[in-house]
């Protein structure tokens, strides 16, 4: 982030990722990610789905809540401002700013902040709380050659669906990062 911060404040420096990099970064976290996803996770979320209601609702609370105090003290425009503000999907939301015509600098620069944030903060919180049983790691590693062919064939199965524009009309405009 800070590369691409010095980058883009040197001025004529443009930087790209090549589209199938991107595609396969995205591919290999969507695997990542759905690996860590097991039934149980379902279950525990609806035992406990009041609770999760509201803490998704006081997290949607407090992020438009930042983004009103960044537009109305930091001078950030509005728009900026709830799109950097808001949680989860980063990558989405820089994309829907370039494409609003906000500043998806400051999209960018205000999402990958807040997901440190995020981050150190919960290593904080972790520290608070009291030690339960150990838990499994998060992506369980696996050295049987079944499971990584799967997960590299389920990688580049998301390169090559990346070539069917016609599944959504927003893929058939090119994406610039000007």
């Amino acid at each position: 982030m800070a590369g691409g911060m010095i980058a883009a404040t040197a001025g004529g420096v443009s930087l790209r990722n090549p589209r199938p990099v991107y595609v396969l970064a995205q591919g290999a976290a969507g695997v990542f990610i759905a690996t860590s996803l097991k039934p149980g996770i379902y279950t525990d979320m609806a035992a406990h789905l009041p609770l999760v209601a509201l803490v998704t609702a006081m997290t949607l609370a407090i992020s438009f809540a930042t983004g009103w105090a960044l537009n109305r003290w930091a001078g950030i425009a509005a728009d900026a401002a709830v799109f950097g503000s808001l949680p989860g999907m980063s990558g989405a939301m820089v994309i829907i700013a370039h494409e609003r015509g906000i500043d998806s600098r400051i999209v960018a620069l205000m999402q990958y902040c807040r997901l440190a944030f995020v981050i150190i903060a919960v290593t904080f919180v972790s520290r608070l709380l009291p030690e339960g049983p150990t838990a499994a790691p998060v992506i369980p590693v696996s050295s049987e050659p079944q499971a990584l062919a799967l997960s590299l064939g389920l990688i580049l199965l998301s390169l090559a669906s990346a070539r069917l524009k016609w599944l959504h009309p927003a893929l058939t405009e090119e994406i610039r990062w000007d």
